[in-house]
C-alpha cells in the first residue's frame, strides 16, 4: 500500500495539485484528513469528484457529479479525537468479522 498526494491519483485534476495541504491518500480508496493544529473546530479537504464516505460512520460527504472534472472544498469536523478518513464511494472496503480473526483459524507457523 503506497501513501501519496491526492494529485498521483488525479493527475486530470489540477486543482487536486493546487489545493495542497495536510491530506494525503492511502492507496487508491482511502483520503486522510488530520487536524494539525490545537483549537480548530472544522477543516477545509479538497474532495476529487467522486463518492466521498466517512470511513467510520458510512456518512457520504461528497457526490459524483457526471460532466464535471473538478472536485470542490468541503468543511469536515475537526478534532484531536477523531481523524478524518474518506473512502471513495467506487471501492469496496471489507473489514473482517472477529470469527476470522481467531487464533484457531489461523494457519499454523510450526
Amino acid at each position: 500500500m503506497c501513501i501519496r498526494d491526492r494529485f498521483f491519483e488525479f493527475p486530470l485534476d489540477e486543482n487536486a495539485y493546487k489545493a495542497r495541504n495536510d491530506t494525503f491518500m492511502i492507496g487508491k480508496s482511502l483520503l486522510v484528513a488530520p487536524v494539525l493544529q490545537a483549537g480548530v473546530r472544522t477543516v477545509d479537504v479538497y474532495l476529487p469528484n467522486e463518492n466521498w464516505y466517512d470511513l467510520l460512520t458510512m456518512e457520504q460527504r461528497a457526490k459524483y457529479e457526471p460532466n464535471k472534472n473538478q472536485g470542490q472544498i468541503y468543511t469536515l469536523r475537526a478534532t484531536f479525537e477523531y481523524i478524518n478518513v474518506l473512502i471513495r464511494g467506487c471501492l469496496l472496503y471489507t473489514s473482517p468479522s472477529p470469527r476470522d480473526l481467531s487464533t484457531s483459524r489461523m494457519p499454523s507457523s510450526a
